[in-house]
């Protein structure tokens, strides 16, 4: 991807016409190609839609290679002058609009009021733009989409590209840059301060910042599949002992150091493909958890599935680790004479080396379970703090109603404006609603506007000029939407009828230009320099005539970034949405106030119109924000669950050898007059020991390797002291349950038994 970026290091998304000029002045790359984005709006018997086409240049299936899951991609003659308009359907759209028939291809379908012929399907794993559902030739709106022509910031644009062999992405972007310079300098006005080129992969726009949390989880496999090495290490060497008798009967026998190999390792082989097939079953069935729970959270999450080559590895690493630490018996030289190992309490006694080996493993699969336990823990905290973090707007009984009114027939900004108003008044004469307030992006919706603007008394030169969000309201926004009035007065009637006059910011743009002064009276120009909008023009000059609290619209730990709001009469925009705050059940308010729009013109599509009503709650849009992180935390804690628990075993399995080898000491105790408290008390602190050991050795690695966990933490450090001490008072429990059974049975140790066994 291909972005403009300026001396600040702020990128941008940049025109038609720039793209023109990078790739008719450069040759570094085998293909570059540009994506228009545009919402047309298709009507089928299940009513008006709103969908995302991306109009693409010749050469995007070049840079971006695919077959087409049903018929054909798009060929070199649909660009051609004069050519029928063709289009092919996203793999989402075909199944969800047309039921995957295939007689789909070469069906005619209406987009807007042109005619489109589908000419193929895409792949289920082709999603790239991420927001496209069609893919038509650019040539189809070249002649009617004025933006098109216009250079300046682009909304909706993509530029991409594949580098030749032997260019790095350093020397793309310097030659790239070379271009933007010069371009700078001929259009001073739209592109002055942006003379530089920024290059990324397309992969960090389609999976988001899921890399971050995907490679935490890795980390978190990987921790569980050490404890449970650990465990089976831990495990052999307690059958080792157990086994002693047997295996030094085999080695008088004759049996060599080859044959014990032999055994262990088939015995082993049994037990790890046992656990292979095991845990692919789980596996399977997790993934299809983990694609219900993740529908709306991750990307391209219908893609997910047991693939063939992470499952053979799997269960190599599986029965490769068994094999490994299952063959730690045979390694070990056949201890003490053949007498000594047929004795009834062969091996009793200290074993202090044995023990120690022991001992130490368990506290290793303790320190990895409370690294699980804290990560998993940190994250826990961090969304409750977002979940305490003021938005700036009051989201219940909020319902947002996006609106996408039919091109051509709202294209002129006149009609638009009416139908706006008349789509207001319609919604508030539905009963329970209170208030109801025309805006351009919905809180937390993530849809924002970048605009430059020019404060009077600052540089003025464009380079240095703020770039703010550009909102349009109404006069009952601040109301609806509970957004406070902090300074000076809301927008009036007259300013909405005189729209060039008045505009309100948020606190954070007033504390940025005028820091401890009064921001109202002052001057400021807002240029209009995104294309695409229905009035399209020349910057705008008004009088800050109030501030309003800061609001989070992309999510609670986004930062608030200065934002503009101007009158909707000022700047209209092709798409509006309505916010209606109702006194009713919002549930049952959403399908009252879809018919009102529906009363207004049917063929108004809504955006999400594949849901229910188009009409979506604000509380809804709040807690999605917290759904990935509370995905990744479940599954942390899915990790950290099963890894709290191999630990336990192993200390249990320690503890139980441990009663066994002293049974002779503690009988000694007990004949010379020990409690059983006393004994149970004996034992449970050696468990307690090892549990606390391993929890110190973990909270070193917690402090130590802290910083993985920091970008994904809000609120919390890394060494959030709630945290660390939850994980080791969980760990003490656990140890304390697993160290309690096996000192139970200490303490019903028949003294004259074991002292006859010697």
């Amino acid at each position: 991807m291909a972005f403009e970026s300026d001396s600040a290091g702020n990128n941008r998304l940049a025109s038609y016409p720039t793209f023109q000029d990078w790739r008719a002045a450069t040759n570094l790359f085998d293909g570059l190609a540009f994506a228009r984005g545009f919402g047309t709006v298709m009507k089928t018997a299940a009513g008006a839609e709103r969908l995302v086409t991306a109009y693409v240049t010749d050469e995007f299936f070049e840079v971006l290679p695919t077959r087409a899951a049903v018929g054909r991609t798009l060929i070199a003659g649909d660009w051609a002058p004069g050519a029928p308009a063709a289009v092919m359907l996203s793999h989402r759209l075909w199944q969800r609009r047309f039921g995957g028939d295939p007689a789909a291809v070469g069906r005619n379908i209406v987009l807007g009021d042109r005619s489109y012929t589908v000419v193929g399907v895409l792949p289920v794993d082709y999603g790239y733009p991420t927001w496209a559902e069609l893919y038509a030739p650019i040539t189809v709106i070249l002649s009617t989409d004025r933006a098109l022509q216009q250079r300046g910031l682009h909304t909706d644009s993509r530029i991409v590209g594949r580098l030749r062999a032997g260019v790095d992405t350093a020397a793309a972007s310097r030659g790239l840059s070379a271009v933007a310079a010069r371009l700078a300098d001929s259009y001073p006005a739209e592109s002055g301060g942006w003379r530089s080129v920024a290059l990324f992969p397309v992969e960090a726009e389609v999976l988001g910042d899921t890399g971050a949390q995907l490679r935490l989880l890795t980390a978190a496999a990987v921790l569980v599949l050490l404890i449970a090495c650990v465990n089976v290490a831990n495990l052999s060497l307690a059958r080792a002992t157990a086994r002693s008798r047997e295996l030094a009967i085999r080695t008088a026998l004759g049996a060599g150091r080859a044959a014990l190999f032999r055994l262990l390792a088939a015995e082993s082989l049994l037990l790890g493909v046992t656990a292979g097939a095991l845990g692919l079953g789980v596996a399977v069935w997790l993934t299809g958890v983990i694609r219900r729970v993740g529908q709306d959270v991750l990307p391209r999450v219908d893609e997910i599935a047991v693939d063939v080559a992470p499952l053979l590895m799997g269960m190599a690493i599986c029965v490769a680790a068994v094999i490994a630490f299952g063959l730690i018996p045979a390694l070990r030289p056949v201890i003490g004479t053949l007498a000594g190992e047929l004795k009834e309490t062969a091996g009793s006694g200290t074993a202090r080396s044995r023990h120690r080996v022991r001992a130490g493993l368990v506290v290793t699969e303790f320190a990895l379970a409370l690294v699980l336990l804290v990560g998993a823990g940190l994250l826990l905290r961090s969304i409750l703090r977002l979940q305490e973090v003021n938005v700036g707007f009051e989201p219940d009984r909020l319902l947002a109603i996006p609106i996408d009114p039919p091109s051509p027939r709202y294209d002129d900004p006149a009609r638009a404006l009416v139908l706006y108003r008349t789509l207001a008044d319609a919604v508030a004469r539905v009963p329970g609603v209170i208030s109801v307030a025309l805006t351009n992006h919905v809180p937390l919706s993530g849809a924002s506007m970048p605009s430059q603007i020019e404060v009077d008394g600052a540089r003025s030169d464009r380079e240095d000029a703020g770039e703010v969000l550009f909102r349009v309201i109404d006069t009952a926004y601040l109301r609806t939407a509970g957004v406070p009035l902090v300074a000076g007065r809301n927008l009036t009637a007259d300013d909405i009828r005189s729209p060039a006059q008045a505009v309100l910011v948020n606190q954070t743009l007033a504390k940025r230009y005028w820091p401890g002064r009064n921001p109202i009276g002052e001057r400021i120009t807002v240029f209009k320099s995104a294309q695409g909008r229905l009035d399209f023009g020349e910057p705008v000059r008004s009088s800050v005539v109030g501030v309003v609290g800061d609001v989070r619209h992309y999510a609670p730990e986004a930062d608030i970034v200065p934002e503009v709001y101007v009158p909707y009469t000022l700047a209209v925009w092709p798409r509006i949405a309505l916010l209606a705050r109702v006194r009713t059940d919002p549930g049952s308010s959403a399908l009252l106030l879809h018919r009102a729009v529906q009363g207004v013109d049917p063929d108004i599509p809504l955006e999400g119109a594949d849901l229910r009503s188009g009409v979506y709650q604000l509380t809804d849009s709040l807690r999605d924000t917290f759904a990935y992180r509370r995905l990744v935390t479940g599954l942390l804690l899915a990790f950290a669950i099963p890894a709290l628990f191999l630990a336990a075993v192993g200390l249990y399995g320690v503890i139980a050898y441990l009663v066994s080898q002293r049974a002779h000491e503690i009988a000694i105790r007990m004949a010379l007059g020990a409690s059983e408290r006393s004994v149970l008390r004996l034992v449970l602190v050696q468990g307690l020991k090892l549990a606390l050991i391993g929890a110190a050795v973990g909270t070193v690695g917690v402090l130590a390797g802290g910083r993985v966990l920091e970008a994904q933490l809000y609120g919390v450090t890394s060494t959030d002291p709630v945290s660390l001490l939850g994980a080791g008072v969980m760990l003490t429990l656990v140890a304390l349950l697993a160290t309690f059974l096996p000192a139970r049975r200490a303490t019903k140790v028949e003294p004259m038994r074991a002292l006859r066994a010697e």
